[in-house]
């Protein structure tokens, strides 16, 4: 049997995703197992008594158990990640699954999956968080599960999901009717990533998931040479352990995966969809030094120093600057170097506008890089930092500049080499 991918990996890519959210737990003891048949055995199965529980199918080679608790330990939701046909969703569904998308591609297939009671109902968005996140990290494009047909309208409106089969004539001993549905990763929508952030806080306040999230493909397929005359000046100064905070796609991360200098790079980012792009860029590039990108807010990063770092466009966006300036300060070694690059006030986006079109013109996604651009230096929150005030907040968090100019973008960006 030819399976995608070990259970080892999957672990490995869980607990990435789930370095943030304590909430999620993976089966990985035969206690936990015992407690999660316990709770399916005591609450689900009497719902659908067709289902089958037991430890054998709770924690299986080719399947994970996921669960959450209460604060006195007892279990109030679960479900059952898979990636082999048959797992949790019959093979035959998967069969005709496989007929209607017409390709043969690795699907995770969720399953026994349960939310106990209605205050809980918010895991509903941690859970769908996890799933994205996963397969992204496993570069899975779809995730396929069973629902019932009295919610395929939140679903399909919502979440984008393609209804593969309607009417699956499965109740599993219960009163609902299931249909199959798909969801494809690069289908799902800015409401959808705005449903997700707006519970994690996981983007600046001042902009939404939405703008974020639905910034991210045409940001990593766009390359503007003023983009990439920073880029390059930025890697220059890069060596040793880095951290990329606000990577976006993980732009730096692809121009260093050959750098013999760069030990290991770490990508930190607020968005959902710019790490699930950087995820499957750095898979594609095959780095040849260690390589991986954290989602979540760039102040609670705690797992490593760096020894240089860099910041590329993404201050502006911060509620807090000198919060997070102070924090990174904290991740770089002693004698460590730290790239930041923020537009100021005199940014011409016209101008530049006008240089990127004529080398641009036929992309197919400059018109929409080009419009979010502007939707997100424009908004009245955004934070154009003049070079004297960005030069007073890093020296207060105990940086020293070595070398700071307003060379790029026509003058319209602060560029800081700075020390600790």
């Amino acid at each position: 049997m030819n399976l995608p991918f070990n259970k080892d990996r999957v672990l490995s890519c869980l607990d990435g995703v789930l370095n943030n959210n304590t909430r999620l737990k993976v089966v990985a003891e035969r206690n936990d197992g015992l407690k999660v048949c316990n709770f399916l055995n005591d609450i689900y199965k009497p719902l659908f008594p067709e289902i089958r529980v037991n430890e054998t199918v709770i924690n299986t080679e080719t399947s994970v158990c996921l669960y959450t608790e209460d604060e006195l330990g007892v279990i109030t939701s679960t479900v059952s990640i898979s990636w082999l046909d048959g797992e949790v969703v019959p093979k035959a569904l998967m069969e005709e699954a496989a007929l209607i998308n017409k390709n043969n591609e690795v699907t995770l297939q969720i399953g026994r999956f349960y939310i106990g009671a209605v205050k809980e109902q918010s895991l509903l968005r941690l859970y769908f968080k996890c799933f994205v996140e996963l397969a992204g990290a496993l570069r899975v494009s779809t995730i396929t599960g069973l629902v019932k047909s009295k919610d395929l309208r939140l679903h399909e409106g919502r979440f984008k999901a393609d209804v593969l089969v309607r009417n699956t004539g499965l109740r599993f001993g219960s009163a609902h009717v299931f249909a199959l549905v798909q969801w494809s990763l690069n289908r799902l929508g800015s409401r959808f990533y705005k449903w997700l952030g707006d519970l994690q806080s996981t983007t600046p306040k001042i902009f939404t998931a939405q703008d974020w999230n639905g910034y991210a493909r045409p940001f990593a397929s766009v390359q503007t040479q003023v983009q990439q005359e920073l880029q390059q000046e930025a890697v220059k100064h890069l060596k040793g352990k880095v951290g990329d905070f606000g990577c976006g796609s993980a732009k730096i991360g692809l121009m260093v995966s050959d750098n013999n200098r760069v030990r290991s790079y770490v990508g930190i980012d607020a968005s959902i969809e710019m790490t699930r792009i950087a995820r499957v860029l750095l898979k594609e590039i095959e780095p040849i030094n260690e390589q991986s990108i954290h989602h979540g807010l760039i102040e609670d990063y705690t797992l490593t120093s760096f020894e240089t770092a860099v910041s590329l466009n993404s201050y502006y966006s911060w509620p807090n600057p000198l919060t997070t300036l102070k924090h990174i300060y904290n991740l770089i070694e002693t004698d460590g170097i730290f790239i930041l690059a923020t537009p100021n006030k005199t940014l011409d986006l016209v101008l530049l506008d006008k240089q990127a079109k004529k080398e641009l013109i036929a992309h197919p996604d400059y018109k929409e890089f080009r419009e979010h651009n502007l939707k997100l230096i424009n908004d009245k929150d955004a934070n154009l930092v003049e070079m004297s005030e960005l030069i007073k907040q890093v020296q207060s968090v105990g940086f020293k500049v070595e070398a700071c100019h307003q060379e790029f973008y026509c003058g319209g960006l602060n560029f800081l080499v700075l020390s600790k």
